[in-house]
């Protein structure tokens, strides 16, 4: 099992260096975030000069198999009379998505679908990076489905076509200048309840966490007593309940007038009643009692979603899982993926159960292959209030976290790195979308 990067350099006469003999290297993936982003520390005979610069792009594979497709971005080097070191690191294509704003789209045409206008936005910036519409089921990692079924990263032909409704935001949610082209198609992609990711060929590939996630049959064992099926390298996890509470109520008003539940506009009917909803989480003690007061308009129905919704989000938050395995491939022989279910029987960890992969971490080095993976709960990216508006996304300050755990796309760390627990940031609030 090897670990392989492919450069291809810009500058000079057109020329392929392939590397698989590293002092250390890695690629992370992570659900909801945007970039793949890659760290490889090689190793430079004396008298020859490295063959790499700044902007050489870089293809990166586990045996024969394409993981990575990107750019070098950094560069740093150290040596001595006898031996000289190179580390370089980079994201995949998608990376001018991150970084780069959105001036004037001219032509702008809102009354199209997601798919449609993250290809003006693609357009504008002159990215040659593709749409990939996943709803003809193909692997998010091979994007050629080796199994012959429906992958991680389908989603239905409805959600990616349908044009935006009034209601969530047509004919308003057209970019401003000075716009980031990602935050802004991330807040569209919100609407339709969608993830964007990058695909190995660097491509964006849009997809929902879901009933549609594949189980795999590759469990995660760490159990006392008959060790003979353990698999872990490492392990750490974290138990939180003091944000939990057993009864979650939400009061408010509500215009009985009112046909049309409005996330983004307050009610001018005079006509109001109370109402409240609620809902309970029963493994934490009855004398924990959370109240929310809302302002915005709602009926009881409405109030008790959201009281469902925040002891959900508080549930998922309260559970976080690391570990590490041999090798980049499960028993299944396929590689480790994010957005897959997988079984944990941890008897340090007291856990018997399924949790979903957020993030993987290809690591090599003089140990050999081995593979970090985070795990949070399976119904974490399913968490949400339903059908929210474009202009209630943009005016929330805490929309970042809204579907993903954790969309900073963070530098690359040391393997000493999966010692350390899963950073899990919180979902929003509703209270910015109610």
């Amino acid at each position: 099992m090897s670990l392989t990067a492919t450069i291809y350099n810009r500058y000079r006469n057109p020329t392929t260096t392939t590397y698989k003999d590293f002092i250390r290297g890695s690629v992370t993936s992570r659900l909801g975030q945007l970039c793949r982003t890659f760290s490889l520390e090689i190793l430079v005979q004396p008298g020859t000069r490295f063959p790499i610069a700044l902007g050489d792009r870089c293809e990166i594979r586990i045996d024969t198999e394409l993981v990575l497709t990107g750019f070098i971005e950094q560069i740093k080097g150290s040596g001595s009379s006898n031996k000289n070191k190179i580390e370089v690191k980079g994201r995949d294509i998608t990376a001018d998505l991150v970084d780069s704003d959105i001036n004037i789209i001219n032509d702008f045409n809102g009354n199209t679908s997601l798919k449609g206008i993250i290809e003006q936005v693609i357009r504008h910036i002159g990215a040659d990076i593709d749409v990939v519409d996943y709803s003809t089921g193909v692997n998010l990692f091979s994007e050629v489905s080796r199994r012959g079924e429906m992958t991680p990263a389908r989603f239905t032909q409805l959600l990616v076509n349908t044009p935006f409704a009034p209601e969530e935001g047509e004919g308003a949610i057209a970019p401003e200048p000075g716009d980031n082209c990602f935050e802004y198609l991330n807040k569209l992609a919100a609407v339709k309840s969608v993830l964007l990711t990058s695909t190995p060929s660097g491509n964006l590939a849009m997809y929902r966490a879901g009933p549609e996630t594949i189980t795999v049959d590759s469990p995660l064992v760490n159990k006392i007593g008959d060790t003979s099926r353990n698999n872990l390298l490492s392990y750490s996890f974290d138990y939180d309940n003091s944000k939990r509470y057993f009864q979650y109520k939400v009061s408010g008003n509500y215009s009985v007038a009112s046909q049309v539940f409005s996330l983004s506009t307050e009610s001018e009917n005079p006509k109001i009643v109370d109402q409240s909803g609620s809902d309970i989480d029963g493994l934490i003690r009855d004398s924990r009692r959370l109240v929310i007061s809302n302002s915005k308009t709602g009926d009881s129905t409405q109030q008790q979603s959201r009281a469902t919704w925040e002891r959900d989000a508080r549930i998922s938050k309260s559970r976080k899982y690391k570990c590490s395995v041999q090798g980049f491939k499960n028993s299944e022989g396929d590689i480790w993926e994010v957005n897959t279910i997988v079984k944990v029987v941890d008897d340090y960890a007291r856990i018997d159960d399924t949790f979903l992969v957020n993030q993987v971490t290809y690591n090599y080095s003089v140990d050999g292959p081995r593979t970090a993976i985070e795990l949070v709960s399976k119904d974490s990216y399913k968490i949400g209030l339903g059908k929210i508006t474009f202009d209630s996304i943009k005016k929330s300050k805490n929309f970042e976290n809204a579907f993903t755990l954790n969309p900073t796309i963070n530098d690359q760390t040391d393997e000493g790195e999966e010692e350390q627990e899963i950073q899990n940031t919180p979902p929003f609030s509703a209270d910015d979308y109610l």
